[in-house]
């Protein structure tokens, strides 16, 4: 489905444009929310080979049978719903497909329009070896937030320094709009794969603004909104730490903020919560050594 160069093949229609019409209209949306699906029928295979007409009968064949090992490792529901995705929108990859169907497979035809739309507001990462984020404002604490090295499990690491959170600097909303551009640094656009790992540093710092934690929790509510909405599927896990014992009680207000998938991904490192306090040892069991964090937390990040 991707683009080639030989004339035979079917061009694909960049980001933004109007999904097609289901073949079934409402009929056939009725009939998946109801979760009466009939599965993937003969007629459906043959509905999406029309659809998708390819001088490579390889890639023909490779998708229908990708579609079957969709609806039998994640259910009917699931499946169908990718299969619609694949139908209403010419060119999207069956696995960011999934990505939105295996989060909420009734809805996956409106959040992925939905997601569209959102795309088309953001700014085009153009060069995906560097940090771009052309909208943030000139004293914006770009070091807040960073990408990273790699995971223990090879997912990507974010890497947040919560004590560079300012608020008087400006809104909540440009630090969700970087945090979506370190996202997008790391992947292409609507990439088909890949995972990323969040570690957010709650120590204070001398020199930063040291906001208290339950000042964070707006941004939390905000980019779980967002990021869930237009990266399903992408969070490997979320490490929080550290925590002191005097903040347990926010742990519980924190999980109720993010949707049930990522809730179950969140890892919360006990510690203390002073100036010049030592890593959590737990951390370790998710990052080799401080080389992965970028090269300003390392001197933070000793590993004993």
């Amino acid at each position: 489905m991707g683009n080639k160069s030989s004339s035979s093949s079917k061009s694909t229609k960049p980001l933004g444009f109007k999904p097609r019409t289901p073949k079934g209209g409402s009929k056939q949306r009725n009939r998946k929310a109801s979760g009466k699906g009939k599965g993937f029928s003969s007629v459906d295979r043959a509905e999406i080979n029309i659809t998708f007409t390819t001088s490579d009968e390889d890639e023909s064949s490779s998708l229908q049978k990708r579609l079957v090992e969709i609806e039998e490792n994640y259910g009917e529901e699931v499946g169908e719903a990718v299969e619609e995705m694949v139908r209403c929108f010419e060119g999207v990859k069956v696995e960011v497909a999934l990505r939105f169907a295996a989060t909420s497979p009734r809805t996956a035809v409106e959040d992925y329009t939905r997601h569209l739309t959102w795309r088309e507001g953001q700014p085009l990462m153009t060069d995906h070896s560097t940090m771009f984020y052309p909208i943030s404002p000139p004293d914006f604490p770009r070091k807040w937030m960073e990408r990273g090295g790699l995971a223990k499990d090879g997912s990507h690491i974010i890497f947040c320094q919560g004590a560079m959170y300012d608020k008087a600097i400006c809104g909540v909303e440009k630090y969700v709009e970087r945090t979506t551009n370190v996202v997008d640094s790391i992947f292409p656009v609507d990439s088909d794969s890949g995972l990323v790992s969040v570690f957010i540093d709650c120590r204070p710092y001398k020199g930063m603004k040291n906001p208290p934690a339950q000042q964070l929790l707006g941004f939390f509510r905000a980019v779980q909104e967002v990021c869930s909405a237009n990266f399903p599927g992408r969070i490997s896990k979320v490490v929080i730490y550290p925590i002191p014992s005097f903040l347990v009680g926010l742990i519980n207000v924190i999980k109720r903020m993010f949707s049930k998938d990522v809730r179950e991904k969140l890892i919360f490192l006990g510690g203390s919560g002073s100036i010049g306090s030592k890593c959590p040892k737990k951390l370790w069991e998710y990052v080799e050594d401080a080389s992965e964090f970028p090269e300003a937390a390392h001197v933070n990040h000793a590993k004993e």
